[in-house]
Order: structure tokens, then C-alpha cells, then sequence
């Protein structure tokens, strides 16, 4: 038996989004580099999209999509009330 699934690509873009300026990227890729250790590892699943647009942002950035996934999260976060300065 084969299956087909019949996926209509689609574009999302909400109203919210604030594009991040490059000088505020390498300001965030710099201060990672001086910052606190990453000792911590934590998977998680994603949809093939989200997977596909961070390893094309990487790829675009020139950096690990890890790297664009921490950067991304953490403006989420920060947006949330979490200081990435402060100490818990």
C-alpha cells in the first residue's frame, strides 16, 4: 500500500516579528562566546520547517544552527521577563 501526502507549502509571517539587525547578531554571537558555559544539553522536537529555516539561517549566518536556535530562543525568553545577565 503506499501512502501520498499531498503538503501545500505555506508562508507564515506574523505582524510581531522584528527582523534582528546584523550588529545585534554579532554582539550576541560575541557575548556568547564570554559568557556562561554550556554544559547543559536539551533536545527537543521540531516540525521539518522550523528544522529547515534554522539550518538556512545558519547557513546564511555562517554559524551552527545551534548557535541560531540559542540566539532565537533567548530573544524569545528575554521577551518573556528572562534576564540572560542575571543570576538564578
Amino acid at each position: 500500500m503506499v501512502y501520498s501526502i499531498k503538503y501545500k507549502f505555506r508562508l507564515c509571517i506574523t505582524t510581531l516579528y522584528e527582523p534582528v539587525t546584523e550588529q545585534e547578531r554579532i554582539d550576541f554571537y560575541n557575548k556568547e562566546l564570554r559568557g556562561a558555559a554550556l554544559v547543559e544539553l536539551v533536545a527537543f522536537r521540531c516540525t521539518t520547517q522550523m528544522l529547515r529555516w534554522l539550518k538556512i539561517r545558519a547557513a546564511t549566518e555562517g554559524r551552527d544552527y545551534s548557535q541560531v536556535l540559542r540566539r532565537c530562543l533567548t530573544e524569545g525568553m528575554k521577551a518573556e521577563g528572562f534576564d540572560p545577565d542575571g543570576i538564578i
